[in-house]
């Protein structure tokens, strides 16, 4: 899907438990992952059960060909900030399915048909994230590498947005997801009686929200992976991925307590995300309040971003020094990261190379005026002004 309705009527916001899945939900399935149509439970039975709705699912025959023992090749993304159990020796399976985008690890508590279920759901989420943004469906993942996904039974311990609290994490080429047969599924979705119903709030979107994630950090490029601001990045994996909206009133109250542009006091409360995602799709809306720089502002951003963030970054490797191969990582040859970061931590460099590349891609509704982002950039900023805009946007 490419667009939304971005003007729809507010629903009241589910509980806090419902909203708790991950650090960041998601939405429309599609087609992908063996190609084929997946049997969910529909809804007639009250469960909170993953094991139960896992019960009712229908391995499809192409997702179930796509299971190979022994695979050669470990789970790696010793690069990112994951903390992933599937690269911890022991803890992972030798079965991967190895998909036309994906490749599903999991570690050895998964059963088998919880792993093709997150091997038919991480090919699905992929398909919507490339539809929503309008992207070419021919790709191999997202930049010609497949996204390997770690099927993980112990996330989602605890409510949290951190360490074994999360339901997945989705990062450069890799993604972190509890699996349907976790012991903590019920604790993250209380009364599911579907799969991947209702929309925005499933455990399909978990997905979609998880892989939105690994888009937006694989279309920065390796060297601003891990930098997009909090809003930014939460807002476009809850929009993709529809999260149920609150009140106008309680997201003009999160926006008047500066918790979602200003990055000293952006919320890291999952509650505030539905806030994160009014303000995406005000900036690329249509409708009355909206600025109407579109959906397709977004690749376009992320990939002047990753442009200006090698610019920034990369230096010449200095005479008679080898750096290590991460170091190099996603720079030209004979450069090397100067921003590099071990464990996918963040360079300050790139604070403001983000914040230029945003006011030099978005603009105002007249379409020519650059939209500051924070208040340092100038009175009209988004961050100086989002409680007024969001008033005017939200119905």
């Amino acid at each position: 899907m490419k667009s939304l309705n971005l003007r729809r009527a507010p629903r009241a916001l589910p509980t806090l438990s419902a909203i708790l899945l991950t650090a960041a939900l998601s939405a429309c399935g599609g087609g992908g992952g063996g190609g084929g149509s997946s049997n969910s439970g529909s809804g007639s039975t009250t469960t909170t059960s993953g094991q139960s709705l896992l019960d009712t699912y229908t391995v499809p025959d192409t997702v179930a060909a796509e299971k190979t023992a022994n695979y050669p090749t470990a789970f790696d993304a010793s690069n990112t900030f994951l903390q992933s159990n599937c690269q911890v020796a022991g803890k992972a399976s030798t079965t991967v399915y190895v998909g036309p985008n994906t490749l599903v690890y999991a570690t050895t508590g998964v059963s088998d048909k919880a792993q093709a279920l997150a091997a038919d759901y991480a090919e699905q989420s992929i398909a919507a994230v490339k539809a929503y943004f309008g992207l070419d469906t021919s790709t191999v993942g997202f930049d010609g590498t497949k996204v390997q996904v770690c099927a993980d039974n112990t996330l989602g311990a605890s409510v949290g947005d951190d360490s074994t609290g999360v339901s997945g994490q989705g990062a450069f080429h890799a993604l972190d997801v509890m699996s349907a047969d976790s012991v903590n599924f019920a604790a993250r979705y209380p009364g599911a009686t579907s799969l991947n119903a209702p929309v925005g709030t499933s455990y399909f979107d978990l997905y979609r929200h998880e892989m939105t994630h690994v888009y937006a950090e694989t279309a920065v490029g390796y060297v601003a992976s891990g930098s997009l601001e909090r809003w930014f990045n939460e807002g476009l994996a809850t929009t993709v991925s529809q999260l149920p909206m609150p009140s106008k009133a309680t997201v003009l109250g999160y926006a008047a307590q500066d918790l979602i542009v200003p990055v000293s006091t952006a919320s890291t409360d999952m509650s505030v995300y539905p806030a994160f995602e009014a303000t995406i799709e005000m900036m690329t809306s249509s409708a009355a309040g909206g600025l109407n720089n579109g959906v397709a502002s977004i690749p376009t951003f992320l990939a002047a971003y990753k442009q200006a963030a090698i610019s920034a970054c990369a230096i010449p490797i200095p005479s008679g020094l080898t750096p290590t191969a991460a170091a190099t990582e996603g720079v030209p040859a004979g450069f090397e990261n100067s921003c590099y970061q071990p464990a996918g931590g963040t360079s300050t460099t790139l604070a403001p190379v983000f914040d230029t590349t945003f006011r030099q891609v978005f603009h105002e509704a007249d379409g020519v005026t650059p939209l500051l982002l924070h208040t340092s950039d100038g009175g009209n900023s988004l961050e100086a002004t989002l409680a007024t805009r969001l008033a005017a946007f939200l119905p």
